[in-house]
């Protein structure tokens, strides 16, 4: 217990206090959509794929800035200026010059400046492509899977629950039997073993299916904090 504290407080930077454990009123809500659904918020709302969306829109405007370095460039120029001071600060007749005029640049050859700038922005851009694709077969793949394991893991909780009640009765048995001096003491040490490792899967099945809750909304971009608060208000205080 020491080393799997000492391991969230590694994980978490933070001191851990007294541990919660999970009430056995709590449930995870059913899923109000089918799993095409959620796999298409993944595409719309995921924040890798939202994150991958705006870096290939920049590579984009680079590969279009950087063509853009071919083209001619023109400026207009306006500017007046009105004095009576000549040199020395010396005043003299009041002079108006007004000079107004167009500025045109039409790029040449720049040594292959401007081809390499441009060959290099399309390659950032194909990155750009590559990296959006792999984030939106990457979010599928998890949505798909944690929609499958939260589905599944209802009926496991089901089954596990079946399994500890068995153990419990088997175990309950298994004592009376000893007091009865018809079980050996060995006999009951494994019924109450096997009744630990059911109530313990249980648990651990309950777990993993919260797990896969929060899994899901994260990968579809909906986890808030309200949603942890509310996973918070699952637990309670272990009682030893």
């Amino acid at each position: 217990m020491a080393l799997a504290r000492e391991s969230l407080r590694s994980v978490s930077g933070l001191e851990v206090g007294p541990l919660h454990r999970l009430s056995e009123s709590s449930s995870v809500p059913e899923l109000e959509f089918n799993q095409q659904y959620y796999v298409d918020q993944a595409q719309e709302q995921n924040q890798l794929i939202r994150a991958s969306e705006f870096a290939l829109s920049a590579a984009r405007e680079r590969v279009s800035g950087e063509r853009g370095a071919y083209a001619p460039t023109f400026s207009f120029i306006a500017q007046r200026q009105d004095s009576d001071v000549g040199f020395d600060n010396l005043p003299i007749a009041r002079t108006d010059n007004t000079y107004v005029g167009i500025n045109l640049s039409i790029p040449i050859y720049r040594g292959g400046t401007n081809r390499a700038a441009v060959s290099e922005a399309l390659s950032m851009q194909n990155i750009a492509e590559y990296e959006l694709r792999a984030r939106q077969l990457e979010a599928r793949e998890r949505v798909r899977a944690a929609y499958l394991q939260l589905e599944a893991s209802r009926t496991q909780i089901e089954a596990a629950r079946i399994l500890v009640e068995s153990t419990e009765l088997a175990a309950d048995a298994m004592q009376q039997g000893f007091a009865l001096g018809t079980v050996t003491s060995v006999d009951v040490l494994n019924a109450l073993r096997d009744q630990f490792r059911a109530e313990r899967d249980l648990q651990r099945t309950r777990y993993d299916q919260i797990k896969y809750y929060l899994f899901l909304k994260r990968e579809t971009g909906a986890l808030t904090a309200e949603d942890m608060i509310e996973v918070g208000a699952w637990l309670e205080p272990a009682t030893l």
